[in-house]
């Protein structure tokens, strides 16, 4: 049986809510944490490759501050199966 463990949420910072870029005054529940500020992941899981453990879609050489990256849904975390796979 697999183990979990906590780890802090990378979509929002470990803060359990999300800001506007745009507009700081407009705070939300962090959708990929539910504002618990922590997801429980299996203990294999590392920083995904994909979005460098932000959380955050990386496109076009920049990072996108309300997109969830599709790895890991936001969290920072993801398998090493998925972590270590070759670009194409």
């Amino acid at each position: 049986m697999a183990s979990y463990t906590r780890r802090p949420c990378a979509y929002c910072g470990g803060k359990g809510i999300t800001t506007d870029s745009r507009l700081e005054s407009v705070r939300k529940t962090c959708v990929a944490c539910d504002g618990f500020s922590f997801v429980i992941v299996p203990s294999d899981f590392e920083r995904c490759r994909d979005c460098l453990g932000t959380g955050k879609r990386h496109d076009a050489g920049k990072y996108v501050d309300r997109l969830r990256c599709k790895t890991c849904g936001g969290t920072g975390w993801a398998t090493p199966a998925i972590t270590q796979r070759q670009p194409a």
